[in-house]
Order: C-alpha cells, then structure tokens, then sequence
C-alpha cells in the first residue's frame, strides 16, 4: 500500500537524519539536568513564594529549550546533505546546528512561553470537564470522600494505606475513571503532536498552530496516528525497560541515551513529516 511505502520512507529518512545528527541530543540532556534542580523545590514542600518563583523560572527555561531545541530540528530538516561525504566528516559538520539553538531562542522564546501556559490550560480545562461529566456517571465514591482522596496524595505511605483501606467497588470506579482519563490524554496529546513544531516552522501564534495541527491531523489520520502509535510505543519501551532495570547504572545510562535518542527521532519525524505534507507557510 503506499501509504505504508510513505511511511518507510519517512522512517528510513529520520533514522539517517538522527543518526548524523548527535547534536540534537546534548540540549534534551541538559535541559533534563536542568530540570532536576528546578523540580526539587517543588516536591520536596518549599515555601509557597519560593515554588512560585521556581515554577516560573521553570516555565521560562521550557520555553527556551523548545525555542532553541526546535530551531535546530528546523535547520537540520532544511539543510541538504551531501550522502558522498564520509560518515566521520557528515557527523562532525551537524555540530554547527547548535548554532542555531540561541537565535532560535530569541525568535521564538515568547511564543513558547504563551505555548506551554495555554497547552497546561487548554489540558487541565479538558481534564476538569472530563471529570465533571464521568464521576457522576460512576456514580459517588461509597469508601470515601473527595478530600481524603487529596489528603492521601500527598505522601506516598498514605497513598498506599488508603488504596488498602477502600472498597473493591471504589477501585474498579478509580480504574475506569483514569483509564478514560488516559485515553483521553492520548487523545489530547496525539491531536496536538504539532503544534510547536508549527510554531517555530511557520512564525504563528500557539492557538492558531494548535489548530493547524488538529487539521493537519484529521487530513491524514491513518498516517499520522501510525507515525504517532510506532513513536510512543518506542519511547514507551526504551523508559520501561529503564525503571525495571534501574538498579544497573550502566544500564540505566545506556536506557537513558536510548529514551533520548528515541524523542528525538520521534520529533526529527514530526518535522519531516510537515515539511512534505503540511502545507506550510515558511516564516
């Protein structure tokens, strides 16, 4: 079939761009180290003015990692190679894509800060909605009540305790409720798989690029939702096999350049992908 031809091609296209293409790695890695120090104060209980800094100078530092991140996915589709180099010489010349990293940053820094912030919202009103509809549909919690729910979150020892402490009925409810929930999530996450891509491709504003990537979806559903299904199924198995394996550390650091190199195929593809079918409009 060839749809399933185009799909190769795509595959074949990505692993030969990434496989060059080493560079793309080393911003995902710091900005995970990065992510580390900004997250700590957030789940070890800091004071309220202390998390609400951290959360915004985490939020400003998402927004330049994809601002600068993808910036160089963009370059790096754009730019012809030239296959009779040698493997050596095609490698060490895609470190000069890392120049693109700090004019990607101040071209699209401040869109992505109002991306991130109505991607959290645009979610979070979705979720609440969801819930709002399904929980009484379930019908009320008959073990206990919404606040003791919160009460248990809070700390892994009650959590436990109060998972053991509820009824059988309660928890086939919870089981459905978040396997809607998740699908829903999958839903989310899969329809709007472009929309920052679009940004930094195109120049537009994040709703409008939301909304491309909704169109540029429904157009070709059974190609995307392959190339989306094969890419999530990858990174969701490289990140299993790290967590059993988390005892070895040289297992663990090899799972954890296996996860890195799987995002970045995974988004190496989502560019390649409009480049040829999104109809873009350069910026």
């Amino acid at each position: 079939m060839p749809i399933f031809s185009e799909i190769n091609d795509l595959f074949a296209r990505t692993f030969s761009m990434v496989k060059y293409g080493m560079v793309l790695t080393l911003p995902f890695l710091i900005f995970w180290l990065l992510s580390g120090f900004m997250l700590f104060p957030l789940v070890s209980g800091g004071a309220g003015l202390e998390i609400f800094f951290t959360f915004l100078l985490f939020l400003g530092i998402i927004a330049a990692f994809l601002s600068g991140w993808l910036n160089m996915f963009k370059r790096c589709a754009e730019t012809s190679v030239d296959e009779n180099l040698p493997d050596d010489k095609r490698t060490l010349d895609s470190f000069d894509l890392f120049r693109e990293f700090f004019p990607g940053v101040g071209k699209y820094f401040g869109k992505m800060v109002i991306g991130v912030v109505v991607y959290f919202f645009l979610f979070n009103i979705i979720m609440l909605i969801l819930e709002a509809a399904i929980i009484p549909f379930f019908g009320p919690f008959e073990s206990f009540s919404q606040q003791e729910l919160i009460e248990a979150m809070k700390d892994p020892d009650k959590t436990i305790s109060f998972w053991n402490s509820i009824s059988g009925s309660d928890k086939e409810k919870i089981f459905k409720i978040v396997g809607l929930e998740s699908i829903f999530t999958f839903l989310f996450l899969y329809l709007t798989m472009f929309w920052a891509q679009l940004v930094v491709l195109e120049g537009i504003y994040p709703l409008k690029a939301i909304r491309k990537s909704f169109k540029t979806i429904i157009k070709a559903p059974v190609r995307t939702v392959i190339i989306f299904l094969l890419n999530f199924i990858l990174v969701f198995i490289v990140f299993f096999i790290g967590v059993i394996l988390v005892a070895n550390p040289l297992i663990k650091l090899l799972m954890i350049l296996l996860f890195v190199y799987a995002l970045v195929f995974y988004v190496m593809m989502t560019f390649l992908y409009l480049e040829k079918y999104g109809e873009l409009t350069p910026s």
